[in-house]
């Protein structure tokens, strides 16, 4: 991801009301700093993570 890409996320989820949006708002700080293989390693986790609450 670009860093104007980073900012442009960022913002938008600055912009999201936290009572709507509280997963979203909450993970902001993640989804919105790091790069290449970090970022990637992160969303490798969270989908491995996330595979026993569809059991």
């Amino acid at each position: 991801m670009g860093a104007a890409f980073g900012a442009r996320l960022d913002a938008v989820c600055a912009a999201l009301p936290p009572p709507e949006f509280p997963v979203l708002t909450g993970l902001r700080p993640w989804l919105t700093r790091g790069g290449g293989q970090a970022r990637a390693s992160w969303k490798l986790r969270v989908i491995v993570d996330g595979l026993p609450a569809q059991g």
